[in-house]
Order: C-alpha cells, then structure tokens, then sequence
C-alpha cells in the first residue's frame, strides 16, 4: 500500500502555508505563472516555471517602501516523492 505523500505549498494570497497530499507535479501545475498581491503596503510576486518532466523552479519577492526580500523556491519529484524546497 503506497502512503500518501505530502506537499507543502506557499499560497501567498493568504500569507500561510497548506498542507495537501498529493503524488505527483500535475496535481499543482495550477501553480505555474505569476502571481502577485499586495497587502498593508507589501507587495509580493511569485513566477513559477516547469523546467523539467520532474521539477517546477520559481522566483519569490516581496517588498515594501523600505526592504526587499528575494527567495527561489523549487518543487521537485525525487524517489516517487514531492518536495517543496526554500
């Protein structure tokens, strides 16, 4: 019996991190593009891409009017699992 594997997804709408079981990339290409919101006067951007059969790689920023922070971000399928890496 294959147990579930688990995928944790930043949704920057809400600020918070889900978590949600899933098996494969295809379940979360609804991810890819580029997403953006602000609030209270922080501006933050996501882009994902599909690099490979096994790999969404994506850039993450978020500012206000007096700092910028920059993070890359990468869902990868490894042994027959999802990972999300900051």
């Amino acid at each position: 019996m294959k147990k579930p594997i688990l995928c944790l997804l930043l949704i920057l709408f809400a600020n918070s991190a889900l978590t949600q079981a899933c098996d494969s990339l295809e379940q979360i290409e609804w991810l890819l593009g580029t997403w953006q919101s602000e609030k209270s006067g922080e501006f933050t951007t996501e882009t994902w891409i599909q690099v490979s059969g096994n790999t969404f790689e994506g850039i993450g920023t978020s500012q206000t009017a007096s700092s910028k922070f920059v993070e890359t971000l990468r869902t990868v399928k490894m042994a027959e699992q999802i990972f999300y890496i900051i």
